[in-house]
């Protein structure tokens, strides 16, 4: 199995705090990822596929890991179970452009650990990253 650690995010850090995976075809807010993550010395994974998605958390491991509602090749509650035998550690947060409470609801039964509603409030989901962070740093 590979590392959480396979590369390191920028020169200044070797040691990356955290992998983060972030799946959505679109990759509408790299700007926010950046921001927060990479400049905290967090190490961004990105998926365009639920495909890709499956065999980068199989690789890699990630801590947290950001899944599209609408990914290419699986609903999101299709996918999940999926994820989460890939990497039972990650803490998986789910997007969605057009949140339904059902879906929600089945995805948190799932082991969803959060549900943000697209587009995203960069506030918003700067909490959430930063509270799974926590609870995987203390799990």
């Amino acid at each position: 199995m590979t590392s959480r650690y396979a590369w390191s995010p920028s020169p200044a850090s070797k040691n990356p705090l955290f992998t983060i995976l972030v799946a959505d075809g679109d990759l509408a807010f790299d700007g926010v990822l950046d921001a927060f993550i990479r400049n905290k010395g967090h190490f961004v994974l990105r998926a365009r596929s639920a495909a890709e998605a499956v065999a980068k958390t199989r690789e890699f491991q990630p801590h947290v890991i950001l899944l599209n509602c609408e990914l290419e090749g699986a609903t999101c509650l299709e996918l999940l179970p999926e994820l989460m035998r890939a990497d039972v550690g990650a803490a998986l947060v789910l997007m969605a452009r057009r949140p339904r409470i059902s879906e929600a609801v089945e995805a948190m039964r799932l082991g969803a650990a959060d549900y943000l509603e697209m587009p995203l409030d960069p506030e918003k989901l700067r909490r959430a990253i930063a509270h799974q962070m926590t609870v995987v740093s203390l799990g």
